[in-house]
């Protein structure tokens, strides 16, 4: 009797507390076991028990006598949550809430001082909202408003939960200016192809306007004269390519880059200029990296690459390697190469032979290369028509010494040595001479690789091994092509016990490089051939 007796009156009691929680979508079940068992939504709510904290939910307590308890459910960012229950004798009680995220509205009035209507933008926090009434979380919050050719209107704004509050804007008209002058490139080369031979201006202005672009040389001579505007927003660019109004390319050396521009209305004036360098040292070309070090396909390059220029590239072969059966997959490789500083330069690959059966061939490797001369010199001024750098590679394979894609396993020193016969033969071609031109030179590039190699087997270098590399580039925007070979002998074996040669055709009109690529293996009296083709991007 007393069993039913205290069963109806939990369930009179769920029945009078169920109305006053159904806007929550809570609820509430008699399980089997003893105790209470919690659950939230969002979960991780603080549970306090007769103000005692017991837990993060889900929380369940199995071991809670029957009585009636005050619970109370906190976590930051939502409205707490209290309620009383009862726990019966027999039966597990479980209860699951909903809990209401704590904000409130934020209604912006914004006026101004013109008869037009003004479409400002709001941000809050950052963000981008839309409409003047805003639904906030309650707290702080930082607040922008902002309408071309009006000041900036900036604030800290608190919104409690539940409420309305209400913010007023006035926008005062701004006076005409320009900031954030900047170049993409301080120092480029329009030789490079592409964008790679611009550099965009970018600049702000605070309300409607026209201006001008303007180029000087050291003398003060107006070189380019571009009009710019109206003014409709407040970013503004423009590009310039290393060009004369007449398109002939200038000299190298320093330039003035300058904005005039004026008000649309009144007489509001405003300029601003900065630096900007050509240097046709600072030559972008791709080249091949698949054995994580830039040159061709089978010599490493003497030049570095422009100072934080980079290149990422993917490359893939089909034929036979020697004394093999032709590959029943396509080898591939992933690569990378970038110059950290003016003289060094780093890279890194990964090849892979897939195969059907058995274990795959997987090379990685890193290099590092350091340059010692530089063709035109360092500065530009010096005539030497010479490169010359200092690398180090380190291949890791586990199964043969050599990739497919000339990545060899274990050490490998090498000295790249070339000759820029375009300087050599035609030294006045320079563009250091101080005479403008409208084409784009032609570079023809002869280079020597002494090395030595230490092959690895099973991760230990093993005796050394002479290498000579070398090669032919001819490079004319926005195409390269190359003929490379390397030989490789044994200080104790007859001379030239293994020979590589290859040729590849690069085409980059812009940032993305297009690769074509053959040639053959010599061991002993085994050949073998291969074709390849590549995608990459430059910068």
């Amino acid at each position: 009797m007393n069993t039913l007796f205290r069963l109806r009156i939990f369930i009179l009691g769920l029945g009078l507390l169920l109305p006053a929680l159904s806007a929550y979508g809570d609820s509430f079940q008699q399980l089997e076991g003893t105790g209470l068992a919690l659950a939230s939504d969002p979960p991780g709510a603080s549970v306090y028990l007769n103000g005692i904290k017991e837990g993060i939910t889900p929380l369940t307590l199995p071991s809670l006598p029957p009585a009636s308890y005050a619970i109370r459910l906190s976590k930051e960012g939502y409205f707490d949550r209290e309620l009383t229950v009862t726990i019966p004798r027999e039966g597990r009680l479980s209860v699951s809430l909903d809990l209401e995220k704590a904000v409130g509205t934020l209604v912006l009035r914004i006026t101004s001082s013109s008869p037009d209507p003004v479409d400002p933008l709001i941000y809050v926090d950052g963000v981008l909202m839309q409409g003047s009434v805003l639904t906030l979380d309650e707290g702080s919050h930082s607040l922008r408003i902002r309408a071309f050719g009006w000041e900036d209107v900036s604030a800290v704004v608190y919104v409690k939960g539940r409420e309305t509050w209400g913010f007023d804007a006035l926008l005062a008209p701004a006076r005409f200016g320009i900031a954030s002058l900047r170049a993409e490139r301080r120092r480029f080369n329009p030789d490079n192809p592409g964008s790679l031979g611009t550099t965009t201006v970018s600049f702000e202005v605070s309300a409607p306007g026209r201006g001008t672009f303007l180029v000087l040389n050291s003398a003060g001579q107006t070189l380019v004269q571009k009009e710019l505007g109206p003014f409709t927003s407040w970013s503004q660019s423009i590009s310039w390519d290393g060009r004369d109004q007449r398109g002939n390319i200038l000299p190298n050396g320093n330039y003035t880059l300058k904005i005039e521009a004026a008000a649309l209305t009144g007489d509001q004036t405003a300029s601003a200029g900065l630096e900007a360098a050509l240097d046709s040292s600072i030559y972008i070309a791709p080249s091949q990296t698949s054995a994580a070090v830039s040159g061709l396909s089978w010599a490493p390059a003497a030049e570095l690459k422009a100072p934080l220029s980079w290149q990422l590239e993917g490359n893939l072969l089909f034929g036979k390697a020697p004394g093999e059966e032709a590959w029943r997959s396509l080898p591939f490789a992933v690569s990378f190469g970038m110059s950290l500083f003016e003289r060094l330069e780093i890279g890194a690959a990964v090849n892979m032979t897939p195969r059907f059966e058995g274990k795959a061939p997987l090379f990685a490797g890193l290099s590092l290369k350091l340059g010692i001369l530089k063709a035109g010199g360092w500065t530009g001024a010096a005539p030497l028509p010479l490169n010359l750098a200092l690398g180090l590679r380190y291949g890791f394979s586990n199964d043969t010494e050599l990739s497919p894609f000339g990545l060899p396993a274990g050490p490998e020193l090498f000295l790249p040595f070339s000759v820029e016969l375009n300087r050599l033969f035609a030294p006045g071609a320079s563009r250091s001479s101080g005479a403008a031109k409208t084409g784009v030179s032609p570079r023809f590039n002869l280079l020597l690789v002494p090395a030595l190699w230490w092959p690895a087997k099973d991760g230990l270098p093993g005796k050394p091994r002479g290498v000579v590399s070398g090669g032919l580039v001819f490079r004319r925007s926005p195409f390269s092509a190359a003929l490379s070979v390397r030989t490789e002998s044994s200080f104790d074996a007859s001379p030239f016990q293994r020979v590589m040669t290859g040729g590849e055709i690069k085409f980059f009109p812009s940032l993305v490089v297009f690769s074509l690529s053959g040639g053959a293996w010599f061991e002993s009296s085994r050949r073998g051939f291969y074709g390849g083709i590549g995608i990459g991007v430059i910068n």
